[in-house]
């Protein structure tokens, strides 16, 4: 059992994706990543031991659909969600969790895939085409 907690302790550090483990019992954030920690902008000593509730990561309608996902044990895939590092930058990201049992306590586990440029970028690509469409609607005016 030693070998598989530090094999997933490793893997777990090193995922590129935000990872977060809590416990469903009290809420409270058991540990975050690395990727986690860099994207928002938190030492890990602002974040274990507090809850979304506390930390405001989530809007009320997240962590609704969250317990949700939770209290029906379906897993919750690629659900979007946007969070503020704490400089306050904006953070889009793809949010999936699915709960299991360690000795008979339930836990969750949650994965965010950074899809913040990806984002900004559909919603430039959008302005753009308004734009070119006001340009071809006043080229068909003037003409």
């Amino acid at each position: 059992m030693l070998h598989e907690t530090n094999v997933f302790s490793s893997d777990f550090q090193a995922s590129p994706e935000m990872m977060i483990l809590m416990n469903l019992k009290d809420g409270a954030y058991m540990d975050v990543n690395h990727a986690f920690l860099n994207t928002l902008e938190f030492d890990r000593s602002e974040i274990v031991g507090k809850s979304t509730l506390e930390l405001g990561f989530l809007t009320p309608k997240d962590r609704e659909i969250l317990e949700y996902s939770i209290k029906s044990r379906n897993p919750l895939k690629d659900y979007e969600i946007v969070v503020r590092s704490k400089t306050g930058a904006v953070v889009v990201g793809l949010l999936s969790c699915i709960t299991f049992r360690i000795k008979s306590k339930p836990y969750l586990i949650t994965v965010v895939t950074d899809i913040t440029q990806r984002k900004f970028q559909e919603i430039a690509n959008q302005k753009l085409k308004e734009l070119d469409m006001y340009g071809q609607n006043r080229n068909l005016v003037n003409n």
